[in-house]
């Protein structure tokens, strides 16, 4: 159940960044929705025994693909929905603990959430990239593969 309410929390966060952002219109329960499927596969790959960093690393790619296929059919930046759909990965309660700790000189508390905050912030850019090379490379087969006009 704490799962349930889990990716419907995601669902409201995004669409309050994406009113935060400026996105109107079906964007904004779209974005919603992009941030439900992205905490969901999130818990999916963890469920299925993976670690959470993996699940994040899934997730962020996966939800970068679901930007990258909006912002076609749209017709707008691929970044308008990236952030708000994003957003339910970041590691806010592990950052907030590491400065927490930092500021009472706890070193190793520290470190364990610093760490751990880096390495969700480390997977998310990776699915990210990994993402926006596939689509580069998609574009480049599909530039290559059509017939030059005489």
């Amino acid at each position: 159940m704490t799962e349930v309410i889990q990716i419907l929390a995601s669902f409201v966060g995004a669409v309050g960044f994406a009113i935060l952002f400026g996105q109107h219109g079906r964007q904004i329960p779209l974005a919603g929705v992009g941030s439900a499927l992205v905490w969901f596969f999130c818990l999916a790959v963890q469920w299925c025994g993976g670690e959470l960093h993996l699940g994040v690393f899934v997730a962020a790619l996966l939800g970068s693909f679901y930007s990258e296929l909006l912002a076609e059919l749209l017709k707008v930046p691929k970044t308008v929905f990236l952030f708000s759909v994003l957003i339910s990965l970041i590691p806010g309660s592990d950052l907030y603990l590491a400065m927490r700790y930092a500021i009472e000189g706890n070193v190793e508390l520290f470190l364990t959430h610093g760490i751990r905050t880096l390495t969700i912030a480390f997977a998310i850019a990776l699915g990210i990239i990994v993402m926006v090379v596939l689509t580069q490379i998609r574009r480049l087969i599909g530039q290559k593969s059509r017939p030059k006009s005489k």
